[in-house]
């Protein structure tokens, strides 16, 4: 059982948060950024900006590309150095890589969301849990396995030393639904780890409540939403197959459990240098609070998981699209 974190740095998203940040984005123009074919997911969060932001003052462009290298054409260059803030709308290996991000950088456009490090850094699960150990925030002890080694041992000795019986295991890098699997043994933890071809991680397999929580940093502070419940309904692990119709619900966590997980999240979104909206999850269960993840690369459209946090925080979807364009300003504390 881990002791609660003291009282620190995150706060509630407020109203009057939010209405600071609308008044510094009135009148300014902001570059809506996005493939000539869209992803779904990218599309609904492009429809969800185009259509906010008119109605908050903005002037709002938008460019379109095929491929990257057209940034660099001068009209391009200069409608995205022009503008007061540049949101991107991609997905994928474009953002796994960190490429978009750093080509924004390098043309010196104000961008909201995270610096390309960031999400780099955060596809690699192991490297963030090191940095979850570093700031005193409880995670999953692990192996970090390639599946050509031979690893019936190591998972004994993860179950010695934890008294795990079942495991979960799931690739290192990329999205952990992609690959994802609950072993019941050590001998079926490792022949999947044998068969996954890649490096991956095994952890222990934990019961409890998976809970996720978002933040944002806005006007030089760390803020966060209303945490979220997801529904397994009888499933093991939130796997490819659960996420094809995901479930969730707002937490309703005791006082003190929701002040933890915030706290965390918080502690979480600095360490790994988030800027613009991030959603780090948890298990809440009979041993404590026990951080699993950050996601950095979210869906911000209307139907996805942060739009429901800001719901069940009492915002509206307005709300979202204000604090993600706002973290890419340069506001007055804002980092």
């Amino acid at each position: 059982m881990t002791s609660p974190p003291a009282a620190c740095d995150p706060a509630p998203i407020t109203t009057h948060t939010i209405a600071a940040a609308r008044h510094l984005l009135a009148s300014s123009t902001v570059c809506l950024l996005a493939r000539e074919q869209p992803t779904p997911i990218e599309a609904a969060e492009l429809a969800g900006f185009a259509q906010t932001l008119p109605a908050c003052g903005v002037t709002v462009g938008e460019i379109r590309f095929e491929d990257v290298h057209e940034l660099y054409r001068p009209a391009a260059v200069e409608a995205l150095g022009a503008a007061a803030v540049v949101v991107k709308f991609t997905h994928g290996p474009l953002n796994r890589t960190g490429l978009v991000p750093a080509v924004l950088d390098t043309i010196g456009a104000r961008r909201a969301g995270h610096p390309p490090a960031v999400d780099i850094l955060s596809q690699r699960k192991s490297l963030v849990k090191e940095l979850m150990r570093r700031e005193q925030v409880p995670t999953l002890d692990y192996l970090l396995l390639d599946g050509d080694t031979p690893a019936a041992g190591q998972v004994a000795h993860l179950a010695a030393r934890t008294g795990a019986t079942a495991f979960v295991v799931k690739p290192d890098d990329g999205n952990a639904s992609e690959g994802l699997h609950w072993a019941g043994s050590v001998a079926d933890a490792a022949r999947i780890v044998h068969d996954s071809g890649r490096r991956v991680l095994v952890e222990p397999y934990r019961r409890g409540r998976i809970i996720t929580v978002g933040a944002v940093t806005l006007l030089g502070q760390i803020l966060t939403v209303a945490p979220l419940e997801y529904l397994l309904d009888g499933d093991l692990v939130m796997d490819a197959d659960w996420k094809q119709h995901p479930r969730r619900a707002p937490a309703e966590l005791e006082p003190s459990v929701d002040a933890e997980v915030r706290t965390y999240a918080a502690r979480v979104h600095r360490a790994v240098g988030a800027r613009g909206l991030s959603r780090t999850d948890f298990i809440v269960g009979p041993d404590g609070v026990t951080a699993l993840e950050i996601n950095t690369n979210i869906g911000l459209g209307p139907g996805h998981d942060i739009a429901a946090a800001f719901d069940a925080t009492g915002l509206g979807y307005d709300d979202l699209v204000i604090c993600q364009t706002a973290s890419g300003l340069s506001l007055p504390g804002q980092r």
